[in-house]
């Protein structure tokens, strides 16, 4: 193992590597630096000048410590990164497009639609590659979807899911490339037909989805499709069924950690509809213990960075539903102890982080559940200050916790 003070030689070809990797994830730069920034134990990482500067290739000798956090955060091996590919970049584009993530509606961008955009653009100087217009394809229909026009986007990534299907359309040098996309085209189709209640076709689709990535020998996307397929259930109130589904996921063999405690949670859930209170509880809890071993986890290999990205909320999610456990059961004591650390923690999330979507809608539902608990003790003016607050907060399309607005409004209205 290198010892961390060792510097190490780079050339034009990796700077250039390092920029193609940063763009295709919609970075800029001083996002870059600030990734950087939290991955590193030291809370130092590398400046977004220094950044500059190899991808310039001004610098041509940098530390290992540098290097290996900036392999850390495109979630490749450094020894991966400063080793140029087999195939070439000229002859085959996408076997580094390939180890971008493909993001979900779940992007942490202020404007998703400049996120999506900014990909497609990046593509376009490989548009004469079959494999690059796929995944053109596939952005422009997420893109369509953030603009509203669902019937469009379906229509589109349909078209696309069947080019994948057809085994004569070239993608690139390997199969692999072509049922990557197919996975998160299966998966987006899954995740749209969901939102439009067509709940069958959805299942269909997610059920591909986990057929693809059991062939990738993808363990987060199969243990992803069993957490989708019982949401699947659990929106037509199959609680039952729900249940079956998260239990057999979490019995997968080499289920994910972070996938581990997105079940626990919901099978807390499943149990709560059930009538299992109990035992709800302790999923809750079982969920818990999981996301905060993962928040003080610092083994990449356990939790990949955009997953890592998602347990703060995620987190804050299963302590709001242990805290709306113990508000129901009339355990206020217990409920408010743990909403206010929520809040407290999704707060200081917040202002490090200030276009994060998901956690301003997770913050959104402590409020809102914060307001409950003032008024179950009679505190009804301090309750109906954070029901204003959650009502006039921006609320995002699409987003899971769109209920919470209505119900805000309407529990204003009756104080």
């Amino acid at each position: 193992m290198q010892n961390q003070g060792t510097t190490l030689t780079i050339d034009a070809d990796f700077g250039r590597r390092i920029q193609q990797l940063r763009k295709s994830r919609g970075w800029s730069r001083e996002e870059l630096a600030q990734r950087l920034k939290r991955i590193d134990p030291k809370g130092v990482g590398v400046s977004s000048r220094s950044v500059a500067r190899i991808e310039l290739a001004q610098k041509n000798a940098f530390k290992y410590r540098s290097l290996d956090l900036l392999a850390q955060a495109f979630e490749l091996e450094l020894e991966d990164l400063l080793t140029p590919p087999s195939i070439s970049v000229v002859s085959d584009p996408l076997f580094e497009l390939f180890q971008l993530q493909f993001r979900s509606i779940e992007t942490s961008y202020a404007n998703p639609l400049d996120y999506y955009q900014r990909l497609i653009d990046d593509l376009q100087h490989l548009s004469n590659h079959s494999g690059t217009d796929l995944i053109s394809r596939y952005y422009q229909g997420i893109l369509t979807h953030h603009r509203q026009d669902q019937a469009s986007a379906l229509e589109m990534l349909a078209k696309l899911h069947r080019s994948l299907q057809d085994q004569s359309t070239p993608v690139s040098q390997t199969d692999h490339s072509r049922l990557k996309i197919l996975q998160q085209v299966n998966f987006q189709l899954g995740h749209f037909l969901e939102q439009d209640g067509n709940y069958i076709q959805a299942a269909r689709y997610y059920r591909q989805a986990q057929a693809v990535s059991q062939s990738l020998n993808d363990a987060e996307g199969v243990a992803n499709g069993h957490l989708l397929r019982g949401i699947l259930a659990y929106h037509q109130q199959d609680w039952s069924r729900s249940l079956e589904v998260w239990q057999q996921g979490l019995q997968l063999p080499d289920c994910p950690l972070f996938f581990q405690a997105r079940l626990h949670n919901m099978i807390g859930q499943a149990h709560k509809r059930l009538a299992n209170l109990s035992v709800a509880e302790q999923a809750f809890r079982d969920s818990i213990i999981l996301y905060q071993g993962l928040l003080k986890s610092t083994d990449s290999s356990k939790l990949p960075l955009r997953l890592a990205e998602k347990v703060p909320y995620r987190l804050a999610e299963a302590q709001t539903n242990l805290s709306g456990l113990y508000l129901e059961t009339g355990q206020l004591e217990a409920a408010e102890t743990i909403n206010q650390q929520v809040l407290t923690d999704l707060t200081c999330y917040l202002k490090r982080e200030p276009n994060h979507r998901q956690i301003a809608s997770f913050l959104d539902l402590a409020y809102f559940q914060q307001a409950q608990l003032q008024i179950a003790h009679g505190q009804n003016d301090a309750g109906r200050r954070l029901l204003r607050r959650v009502v006039e907060s921006p609320k995002p399309p699409l987003d899971e916790h769109y209920w919470i607005y209505p119900q805000a409004q309407s529990l204003l209205q009756q104080l």
